[in-house]
């Protein structure tokens, strides 16, 4: 139960576009492969099989996600690619999610986390919270706030309003558990002060 929950807050927290988009992405980065195949290990069909397997685990596609995340995985080490390896790892951690496999996912967040860490903004910021949400769901709050807390601050360095919004609105609920009420008042408080921000949230 766990697992199925955060897996759906996972996909939840940053779906930005509509699933028939998603869908179409996924149509055209599966008619480029072939070409891309052909012509041997490179960085830009390492970074498709990524995307396609980020697109189908957002869709619910995860028997089909699997495949090209590991050809994703095992090339992006080849080449040393990080940013892809981040991004994969982050992927298979979600469709482990669905699968109930809770261990296993935070294990590879955690790596993913780690490896992102100062070299790829964006997979830190994916990576830390899926794990976040993970930690909260297996009633790690304290973990999982302080994480949360991270995202939180830079969001506020980089002017991200939308990020930020989605993090203060997701911390309320781990003050909660915490019973650190006036708190989670508080950044209520500030959630509605600030500006409202696209309803389509990030997908992870």
């Amino acid at each position: 139960h766990g697992a199925c929950c955060a897996a759906r807050c996972c996909v939840r927290n940053t779906r930005r576009v509509a699933e028939g988009r998603l869908e179409e992405g996924s149509r055209r980065l599966e008619a480029v492969l072939p070409t891309l195949e052909e012509a041997g290990p490179s960085v830009a069909r390492a970074a498709t099989y990524a995307s396609l397997g980020r697109l189908r685990s957002l869709l619910g596609q995860h028997e089909r996600a699997v495949g090209v995340l590991e050809q994703a995985l095992r090339l992006a080490e080849k080449l040393m690619l990080d940013q892809i390896l981040v991004m994969a790892l982050n992927s298979k951690a979600v469709v482990l999610l669905f699968e109930g496999r809770l261990l296993e996912a935070q294990l590879l967040l955690e790596g993913a986390a780690a490896r992102a860490r100062g070299i790829d903004e964006l997979g830190w910021s994916r990576a830390a919270n899926n794990l976040a949400q993970v930690l909260f769901n297996v009633d790690s709050l304290s973990e999982a706030l302080e994480l949360n807390d991270e995202i939180i601050a830079q969001a506020r360095q980089r002017g991200d309003r939308e990020e930020l919004v989605t993090q203060l609105s997701t911390s309320i609920g781990m003050l909660r558990g915490l019973g650190r009420w006036e708190d989670a008042l508080a950044v209520l408080a500030e959630v509605a002060a600030l500006p409202q921000v696209s309803p389509w949230a990030r997908s992870e």
